[in-house]
């Protein structure tokens, strides 16, 4: 009786060991599946954020290219147009004023609907280097208007406009291109202390 009695428990304690068994793995078994499927949904979202941010880089690279290259003929138009001026001593040219504002309204147009993919001190010192051109277009061209020919201050006027896009402006654009460069992922060099 004793040994029906310890094999009864013997085998009970085995079923429900065993039972305890099946039950936690197929318990780990749920879970593995629940992590694995709980995983590839992570990857799946981290692929698309990743797709996304390099649409989104795309974007913001091509904006900083046509930036540029619609910045760069701007400013060395404007720069031509006061030299020519300069050295005739003329009245501006109509053809040559409708061709440096056509240049200034495509740059504008372009500018004001794609700043939104440039870092805001980028876009504001962007927009400040185009105001700075055609402030000191539109005042070169005041002076150029209002000193007549001969005047003692015409001359000095001129140099401090000729002064400023052959240091200032250029100065300007090379901290301009710099910060273009940093957004396109260009290592910069480390500044000399």
């Amino acid at each position: 009786m004793w040994q029906q009695i310890l094999t009864a428990i013997i085998t009970s304690g085995i079923i429900t060991g065993l039972f305890q068994l099946i039950l936690k793995l197929g318990i780990e078994h749920k879970f593995n599946l629940a992590l694995l499927e709980a995983t590839k949904d992570l990857e799946l979202r981290a692929s698309e954020h990743t797709i996304k941010l390099t649409n989104i880089f795309q974007k913001q690279a091509e904006t900083v290219i046509t930036i540029y290259q619609k910045l760069v003929p701007l400013y060395e138009a404007i720069y031509a147009s006061i030299l020519l001026r300069k050295d005739r001593n003329a009245p501006p040219d109509l053809k040559d004023l409708e061709y440096v504002n056509e240049m200034r309204r495509d740059f504008y147009q372009f500018f004001k609907l794609t700043k939104i993919y440039l870092p805001r001190e980028t876009a504001l010192k962007i927009s400040g280097f185009e105001q700075t051109l055609s402030r000191e277009k539109l005042t070169f061209d005041a002076y150029m208007e209002e000193l007549p020919k001969g005047h003692p201050d015409r001359p000095k006027r001129q140099m401090e406009t000729y002064d400023k896009f052959s240091k200032e402006i250029p100065d300007y654009l090379k901290s301009l291109e710099d910060d273009l460069q940093n957004l396109l992922g260009f290592p910069m060099p480390a500044k000399k202390k």
